[in-house]
């Protein structure tokens, strides 16, 4: 009887399997990839924090800037003063400084009485009589009634390229929004 037989009563060993063929690089493992995922999420995460950061501390100083410059400064000075910080100064990120434009008209209008300023506006379109009546050009043209602002920035000579992001359009709304509710801001900060 051989050693491996049965029928000698001694265990049989057992075969070893071959390994199987060896096919390649099969890619990354699962825990190399979740692991550069959540590397790169905190990463990013920590950049857009920074970003968001640095931007509202621009925007919260030009806020107070605003407030002492309001003090001196007529409502149609207010726009440039606001339109020319969103074009030159504003370096947070562009969704933020959009939507600062309303809060920096805000802040600059509440420093002092405007119902003089608010009157002509009601009455004309404008801030500033040099600037014609932007209301009766909005009526000549037959265009619609929120339509007026593009017109009074075209007087003012900040004619909006993007009707829809236009910062002296927007400025100009604010102006209008301030005057309609009793003199206090559209937006609060």
């Amino acid at each position: 009887m051989s050693p491996g037989d049965p029928e000698s009563g001694r265990a049989r060993a057992p075969e070893t399997a071959s390994p199987p063929p060896h096919k390649g690089w099969q890619g990354p493992s699962l825990r190399f990839v979740f692991t550069t995922l959540a590397i790169l999420a905190v990463v990013l995460g920590f950049g857009a924090f920074r970003t968001y950061s640095k931007g509202l501390r621009i925007i919260s100083d030009a806020m107070h800037k605003f407030d002492e410059d309001g003090k001196t400064l007529t409502a149609d000075q207010c726009i440039s003063e606001t339109v020319d910080w969103y074009m030159k100064e504003c370096s947070a990120n562009i969704i933020m400084c959009e939507s600062a434009i309303r809060k920096a008209m805000a802040h600059c209008l509440q420093a002092q009485d405007r119902a003089g300023e608010c009157k002509l506006l009601s009455e004309t379109g404008v801030l500033d009589p040099a600037h014609g009546d932007a209301l009766a050009e909005s009526r000549e043209h037959g265009v619609g009634s929120g339509q007026w602002v593009f017109y009074t920035c075209k007087a003012r000579g900040t004619e909006c390229q993007k009707r829809g992001k236009c910062p002296c359009a927007d400025a100009v709304r604010t102006v209008d929004e301030y005057c309609v509710y009793n003199y206090k801001a559209s937006v609060k900060s």
